[in-house]
């Protein structure tokens, strides 16, 4: 998201109150999916990959892609919890 452009992101911060599951997971896979599609035209997603990690409460998120012009992968892993 970003500030004074509310149309801009995803609905993740409300997936990460949903329970921890496998479903869920697949939610985020796709918004993450979807959001860098519409709204990043110079990265090119080779895969997204979000496994749920019940006991923090949590989804470990790996992003591999390729930013435009570029000839080596990047991959990115994040962990993404939710905040009170």
């Amino acid at each position: 998201d970003r500030p004074f452009n509310p149309g801009l992101g995803s609905n993740m911060e409300l997936m990460l109150f949903e329970p921890v599951s496998p479903l869920t997971a697949a939610s985020i896979e796709s918004e993450i999916t979807t959001t860098i599609k519409n709204y990043e035209p110079r990265v090119k997603l080779q895969e997204v990959k979000v496994v749920p990690n019940a006991d923090e409460n949590a989804y470990q998120a790996s992003l591999t892609f390729f930013l435009e012009n570029a000839t080596q992968p990047i991959t990115v892993t994040l962990l993404l919890e939710r905040n009170r």
